[in-house]
């Protein structure tokens, strides 16, 4: 799975670049339209995102879906992210050191994004609501 994710970074690096030596900037505005979108994600997950589903909005694993009460409709199709696997490090008992996480490597996983769910709402952001100049007064007095 890792070679395949090699794979579609290489080929979406090259598709873009192509894109832009013909003086095409659709593709460049798409991507970046998605490392805006997930901008808590690497750059490389970005681009594995976009390539694989330029329409996603949000993404999360199966079991954070089903943690949201959602869970991902039978027979989709996940998206290949890259992601840390992490290991213990053994204490070190001469300075006594607590026992740390390490990077051991990496492994391919797979997101989904909220289109190819099914189940409750997803909360809405908040939007600001009142008169602005009443909270004026407030500051000065604070």
């Amino acid at each position: 799975m890792n070679d395949r994710a090699s794979q579609l970074i290489t080929n979406a690096l090259d598709q873009l670049s192509a894109a832009l030596s013909a003086g095409h900037s659709a593709s460049l505005a798409s991507v970046l339209k998605a490392m805006a979108r997930f901008h808590r994600y690497s750059w490389t997950n970005q681009l594995l995102i976009a390539v694989q589903r330029p329409d996603a909005s949000r993404v999360a694993g199966f079991k954070t879906w089903l943690t949201l009460g959602r869970h991902v409709r039978r027979g989709e199709k996940g998206i290949a992210i890259i992601a840390p696997m992490l290991r213990k490090r053994a204490a070190d008992v001469d300075t006594h050191e607590p026992s740390a996480t390490a990077i051991a490597g990496f492994r391919s996983v797979f997101v989904f994004d909220v289109s190819q769910t099914d189940g409750d709402p997803l909360p809405a952001f908040t939007k600001p609501s009142g008169d602005p100049g009443a909270a004026i007064e407030l500051l000065e007095a604070f």
